[in-house]
């Protein structure tokens, strides 16, 4: 489990660092550095016994300081006076949670009787231990305790100064530092010394009324890998320093960076830093590592620290020892490549849910890398814009074993991913990449130029639509052919009339609708007037530009037509109007008809 634990945290730090233009042979360990403020509560903090009124300035400079922390800062505040009254920590992910911390901070009220400073520093010792109880979590976790109080401890049994800070030093996380404030007191050249004869303690006394501004700087980069030096000559390397605090430093501010590598002193090797000086911008700055008389010196990894020290004694540098590490030695190469018939960057097309899709990836390595069998580390990691987070676990894995997103094998070896979809996934662009790490090694892929000791490999696969059921084309097909026989059906029917009404003028009044038909026929052949002489028919016929005409057909000169009481003579067919009277022996039939021309 352990060691799944330091592969994942590997493989999401090469994530982070997104496999730039720097080798790293290893990755740098993240500091969560935190601050913890011991604030002396008792009475005389705030005017009394003759005390200057010191506690708005602690409560003003503190708040300031927590304003300027970055978002996933932890700040604990410790009120004493004649014990600990209360820890209270607040985990700083933004403006809503600083203002929450301030608000508390400004409850504080100094009413106490007497000062427990070195009970109160050992109970927050306790404390701590319970939240970082292993020291690799300390030295993670980096604290920075400071201590505001206007007196001497006078309630805590059996300590003294040196005492706690004895026990202090040896409970501490490896980069954690204790800065102790007296307000208003005297300067003591007893506990100044006393202080002094430990690290990463300091000690201030300030004025009467006045409180210096806090002022720390964090190194972004607590470990610096500087590559193969035999094969880069004097390499460079990014480092950020950052500076926590409301003033600004001093124009004539500067850190101080000095390499300290026991091994190339005892084989009379010299390692410079430059700039040896520089300046705090807050801007990345480009450490040089130099070796001189280099030529006795053995093959192999060579590790150390980089000491970092400010102009200001009294500025805090977290961590002020900067762990490095290069390596002096003939270069070990791996190659990644794909296999025959596939390619990198992977991608796998579309890739339906529930089946399968794989790529595999080759590792072959020269003989150097052979003969110290480098293990390659292997993570699988998405991208965040993916359409569903997929659980990669069972959906993205390596090695065809479900649940495995992380892996470390000896090259040369073959490395098979896997892409298996759940079901209902969202259709889309799906995305990724394989974080490789080959500590010392210089990986990169067929045919192409190291990248160091980090490497990726972009993946991405697509989740198409699913299939159209039958029944649904089955559907669209029936309403494809509904449709063409409608428009048949349009096209081809016989006209129509919309309203036409023969009015029976004689013999009897009635009305003879032909709304609807496109024909009609009267006279001794059909079943209306059969008492007529002579057979006749109105036929609806479709009128150019749209709409419908209505024409009277016949082949008797017994059949007249009066419009407008005028006859009009019928030629085998005449186009009848609304107002038309047709007239058949004994019958007067008036045509009707809002849709017709008006005779």
């Amino acid at each position: 489990m352990k060691l799944r634990r330091m592969i994942i945290a590997l493989a999401t730090a090469l994530l982070a660092l997104r496999v730039a233009a720097q080798p790293m042979a290893s990755p740098p360990a993240h500091l969560k550095i935190d601050y913890v403020f011991l604030i002396d509560v008792s009475g005389s903090m705030k005017g009394m016994a003759g005390h200057p009124n010191i506690f708005p300035a602690v409560k003003n400079a503190i708040a300031g300081f927590i304003a300027k922390l970055d978002p996933g800062t932890t700040v604990y505040f410790v009120p004493f006076a004649e014990r600990v009254r209360e820890i209270r920590p607040f985990a700083l992910h933004g403006p809503s949670e600083v203002a929450e911390a301030t608000a508390y901070l400004n409850t504080l009220d100094a009413d106490g009787l007497n000062t427990a400073i070195y009970n109160s520093i050992r109970d927050l010792m306790d404390y701590m231990k319970g939240r970082r109880p292993t020291p690799e979590q300390a030295a993670a976790n980096p604290l920075i305790i400071l201590v505001y109080t206007d007196g001497d401890d006078n309630v805590s049994q059996g300590l003294t100064l040196e005492s706690i800070l004895k026990e202090y030093n040896l409970r501490r996380g490896s980069h954690d530092w204790i800065f102790y404030t007296e307000l208003g007191l005297p300067q003591n050249p007893q506990k100044a010394a006393t202080f002094s004869r430990f690290d990463n303690a300091l000690y201030v006394a300030e004025r009467p009324g006045e409180i210096r501004p806090i002022t720390v700087i964090e190194a972004r980069l607590p470990f610096m890998n500087f590559g193969n030096v035999l094969e880069t000559q004097s390499p460079e390397r990014d480092q950020q320093f950052v500076v926590r605090g409301t003033q600004r430093l001093p124009a004539n501010f500067s850190l101080r960076v000095e390499p300290n590598f026991d091994k190339l002193r005892s084989a009379g090797v010299l390692a410079d830093i430059e700039p040896e000086r520089l300046p705090v911008t807050e801007k990345k700055v480009k450490l040089k590592l130099t070796l001189s008389n280099v030529e006795n010196l053995a093959h192999g990894v060579y590790k150390g620290k980089l000491a970092v020290t400010p102009s200001d004694p009294l500025v805090i540098v977290v961590p002020d020892d900067i762990s490095a590490e290069f390596s002096y030695e003939p270069p070990k190469k791996i190659v990644i490549s794909a296999a025959p018939g596939e390619h990198l960057p992977i991608d796998l097309g579309d890739v339906a849910p529930d089946r399968t899709a794989t790529a595999h990836l080759r590792i072959a390595a020269d003989e150097e890398a052979r003969s110290v069998k480098i293990p390659v580390t292997f993570h699988i990691a998405d991208f965040t814009g993916n359409p569903a987070r997929l659980a990669l676990g069972s959906a993205v894995y390596i090695d065809g074993q479900r649940g495995k997103r992380d892996g470390a094998i000896a090259a040369p070896s073959e490395v098979t991913f896997v892409i298996q979809p759940p079901p209902n996934v969202p259709v889309g662009d799906y995305s990724g990449t394989i974080d490789i790490s080959a500590p010392g090694a210089q990986l990169s892929y067929e045919g192409g130029s190291p990248t160091g000791a980090t490497l990726q490999i972009p993946w991405r696969f697509h989740i198409p639509p699913p299939p159209t059921p039958w029944w649904v084309w089955a559907i669209v097909v029936l309403v494809a052919i509904s449709a063409i026989l409608l428009l048949v059906y349009v096209a081809t029917r016989p006209p129509r009339f919309s309203d036409l009404q023969l009015q029976m003028l004689k013999p009897r009044h009635g009305t003879i609708d032909l709304s609807g038909l496109s024909k009609k026929s009267f006279g001794p052949s059909s079943s209306d007037l059969t008492d007529s002489k002579a057979d006749f028919s109105i036929v609806a016929r479709k009128r150019d530009g749209g709409g419908v005409d209505a024409l009277i057909e016949t082949e008797s000169n017994d059949v007249k037509l009066q419009r407008r009481g005028r006859n009009v003579d019928i030629f085998q067919q005449e186009e009848l109007h609304a107002g038309d009277v047709i007239v058949v022996d004994q019958y007067e039939l008036r045509v009707e008809s809002t849709a017709l021309n008006e005779a």
